[in-house]
């Protein structure tokens, strides 16, 4: 069976077959490896798009008069004609020492002498 299978040009056309077929797994590689690094590029492009609409709306708010004046209040220290701004030092608290017990006092305590 194996004589006729080589005899009849059969044998020589499963060799080119083989020898097609592992010529273009290699490119098939290729194209798969392609084809994930297009769909990465894709998101990318999708979450920078995002962004961008972000920061486009960020500067639409930015732009308008009452974020204007509120920002020059806030850093600037700027106020309306008329008013008076009044910088006062931040406040520091410091916290009261509890006093220290010792255990014969707690004992006292829970006890109620």
């Amino acid at each position: 069976m194996t004589k006729k299978i080589w005899q009849g040009g059969w044998g020589i056309l499963i060799i080119i077959g083989i020898l097609f077929f592992l010529s273009n797994l290699r490119q098939w590689r290729q194209y798969r490896q392609l084809r994930q690094a297009k769909k990465t590029r894709q998101q990318e492009v999708a979450r920078l798009e995002a962004k961008k609409r972000q920061l486009q709306e960020q500067l639409q708010v930015a732009q308008t008069p009452d974020f204007i004046r509120q920002e020059l209040r806030r850093h600037l220290g700027w106020g309306e004609p008329g008013e008076v701004i009044v910088d006062l030092p931040p406040l520091k608290i410091t916290p009261t020492p509890t006093p220290r017990h010792t255990p014969w006092q707690l004992w006292r305590q829970q006890l109620r002498w």
